[in-house]
């Protein structure tokens, strides 16, 4: 899956506002943890971007969601800025875009394997 034109500058930005402290890994796990908690929990994802809750209700859940999982800094601030916008369904293509964006910068290759 290619990450969208929304995710890569997303990631780009979050990525030069971390910029090469190391704290681009804590919060590639931070975004790592909300996006496996919306996957498992389906009814809350749908809540988030459902257009008939309320702004202030959506960004509550969030915050609580935020808290709960405790993703702080950066990452927080990238969610809460997200939901704002109606784009926390591209939290899965930044985490890619920036995945590809560390790879790089480490100079390092993913590569599949398929044996017999």
């Amino acid at each position: 899956m290619s990450a969208s034109k929304v995710a890569r500058r997303y990631s780009k930005a979050l990525l030069s506002l971390c910029g090469g402290n190391g704290s681009t890994e804590t919060v590639l796990g931070n975004l790592e943890k909300f996006a496996a908690v919306i996957n498992e929990l389906p009814a809350l994802s749908e809540s988030l971007d459902d257009p008939s809750i309320d702004t202030d209700a959506r960004q509550n859940i969030l915050k609580k969601l935020v808290e709960k999982l405790e993703i702080s800094g950066h990452a927080a601030s990238m969610l809460y800025l997200l939901g704002e916008r109606r784009r926390l369904n591209e939290v899965p293509g930044i985490l890619e875009d920036l995945r590809e964006r560390l790879d790089q910068a480490a100079g390092r290759v993913r590569a599949s394997v398929t044996s017999a």
